[in-house]
């Protein structure tokens, strides 16, 4: 939730729209798995592995708001850039593993297009002139985009660990400045 710019009377009917800018920081958190690598010498065994994550971001979209009555639902689309992180890769080997756990990946930030929607309902709390202070509860998918790990150290190929189609679900409770 950010700063918000209304276009009101847009048409005859209670709808207004309004243009967003926000910013979040999502710590995904830890992520772990299991892995089979392979090598050139057939070794399958398991190793298990884990990283931490974690997404910032900025984004800007129109909000669609009924506003005949004080409660206010509205739905919400969002645009934006985002920086994800992956770092503090670790592998270890599972009891009974022969496998060796590698080099780790160096820690990496991948950037690129994130997107969201979502829909909520609002409450106007007070209001001066052409500014509103809102209670706002939403609910909002977001899409973060990849994010990818460094290389290893000797690592002679261009692999790398990688997230592909990051998301989250987010309830979100707050309040919101609209001018």
């Amino acid at each position: 939730m950010g700063p918000e710019y209304i276009f009101d009377h847009l048409s005859a009917i209670p709808f207004t729209l309004g243009l967003s800018l926000s910013v979040y920081y999502a710590n995904v958190g830890a992520i772990s798995g299991t892995e089979i690598p392979g090598s050139n010498l057939g070794l399958t065994d398991k190793l298990n592995y884990s990283l931490q994550a974690d997404s910032k971001g900025i984004l800007f979209g129109p909000r669609l708001m009924y506003t005949a009555y004080r409660f206010q639902p509205y739905v919400l689309a969002d645009v934006g850039y985002a920086w994800n992180t992956l770092r503090s890769f670790s592998e270890s080997t599972p009891v009974g593993s022969s496998a060796a756990p590698s080099n780790p990946y160096n820690d990496h930030t991948e950037s690129g297009f994130v997107y969201g929607f979502g829909a909520g309902i609002q409450y106007p709390l007070a209001v001066k002139q052409k500014s509103t202070l809102l209670f706002r509860f939403e609910y909002q998918y977001l899409n973060l985009g990849n994010g990818e790990l460094g290389a290893a150290a000797n690592q002679t190929t261009d692999e790398r660990f990688a997230s592909k189609n990051t998301y989250t679900n987010i309830v979100d409770v707050g309040l919101s400045y609209q001018f």
